[in-house]
């Protein structure tokens, strides 16, 4: 699944998940059903002019000979273009990153280990 849109206009997330088992690869592309509150009144606070971007990606995998777990976040503020806003959005960014790199990268682990046959790596 691949999202064309965001439902959350200020802040845009995306989150890729990777499992890899015996060469077999299953991947989901999304974005987050929910961002809180809190996040949202952080972004219409520094949105100013909106000119200026900030993106910060994070990366969460674990593997063993190919086989594991992997996710791929990135969260993107839009902003206005003096210093402070651009700090605060880059917070933002990473603040939310961390939470859903840290989030999907559970539920991906968990299913992995579901997969995992007994014995076995």
């Amino acid at each position: 699944m691949t999202a064309s849109f965001s439902r959350y206009p200020l802040i845009k997330v995306s989150i890729s998940q990777q499992i890899t088992r015996d060469g077999v690869v299953d991947s989901v592309e999304g974005e987050p059903d929910h961002i809180s509150e809190d996040y949202m009144d952080r972004a219409k606070k520094i949105l100013g002019d909106g000119n200026a971007r900030v993106s910060v990606s994070m990366d969460i995998a674990t593997k063993d000979f190919g086989n594991g777990n992997g996710t791929m976040v990135n969260v993107s503020v839009n902003c206005n273009q003096d210093e402070d806003s651009i700090l605060k959005a880059f917070q933002l960014c990473k603040e939310l990153s961390q939470e859903y790199a840290v989030d999907s990268f559970q539920e991906g682990q968990e299913i992995f280990d579901e997969l995992k046959p007994e014995g076995g790596r």
